[in-house]
């Protein structure tokens, strides 16, 4: 059995080279500041052309952080239909659009449409909730 020898042998990144200095700052953030920067940073390198809303609040008694890449009217993460989804399904990290809307033709007609997403013109949407899954998200 002939032995053979890993020195020439090259790793590929587990990590996109254009994440990793991101993910560092993010991992590095110690307040909302640095937080919502590297926030905004990672996913403009994940995804561009895209609109970031964020909102903390770290207990019910503290008020909500909410910060948006670009104007947004206030009110989005207690509108409905966002507001009661979320207190039905407490613990969920992942929400859709489509998880909110029957159909797409109920989005376009709805007021939640025509007040946060068409003046922003956004035609999908994700919202990522992190927190402890005994914890209110809103």
């Amino acid at each position: 059995m002939k032995r053979t020898s890993r020195v020439g042998m090259k790793r590929e990144a587990v990590i996109d080279p254009s994440l990793e200095k991101t993910l560092l700052s993010l991992h590095a953030a110690m307040d909302v500041g640095s937080f919502w920067k590297a926030i905004q940073q990672l996913l403009a390198a994940a995804i561009p052309n895209r609109l970031t809303g964020l909102m903390l609040q770290p207990n019910p008694i503290l008020p909500m952080i909410a910060r948006w890449t670009l104007p947004m009217p206030d009110g989005f993460f207690t509108a409905e239909p966002l507001e009661n989804y979320i207190a039905a399904q407490q613990g969920q990290r992942f929400v859709r659009i489509s998880d909110l809307f029957s159909n797409r033709s109920s989005l376009m007609k709805s007021a939640f449409y025509r007040r946060y997403m068409a003046p922003q013109k956004c035609a999908y949407g994700v919202c990522l909730f992190f927190g402890n899954a005994r914890d209110s998200f809103v």
